[in-house]
């Protein structure tokens, strides 16, 4: 993948990464895989909300037993009824890999596949 899509220094004004392919990561990378790529187990049956132990904090020094990390696959977001953790897709990848913006924003590129990635070029009109 090109650099070119993914700017190293994203807070230059001219550097800025497009909106649309913000957006575009937002809604075609899927949850429920993210999650399960990080090891997090999720509910066997299709629901669209649920909650599973939270990977970003420990209580007196262990991981928490009781779930407390709230996923709404609908909105694409989770929180945190313990620590207050929250966001999107793009915020839960950098949480979890402590990577900046820009770097997350990567990473979900690769994951969301050609066919997506293509189009989330067309869309902001960035070099292949």
């Amino acid at each position: 993948m090109s650099h070119s899509s993914v700017p190293k220094n994203p807070a230059a004004p001219d550097h800025r990464i497009p909106d649309a392919v913000i957006e575009s990561i937002k809604q075609n990378v899927s949850f429920l895989s993210l999650l399960r790529g990080y090891g997090i187990a999720t509910p066997s049956k299709q629901c669209m909300s649920f909650k599973v132990i939270c990977p970003f904090h420990k209580v007196d020094g262990h991981s928490e037993t009781t779930p407390s990390l709230s996923i709404d696959l609908i909105k694409k977001v989770y929180f945190c009824f313990s620590c207050a953790a929250s966001g999107n897709v793009i915020q839960f990848v950098m949480a979890m890999e402590n990577l900046t913006f820009p770097q997350a924003v990567e990473k979900l590129l690769a994951l969301v596949g050609k066919p997506a990635l293509e189009a989330i070029r067309d869309a902001a009109k960035l070099p292949r």
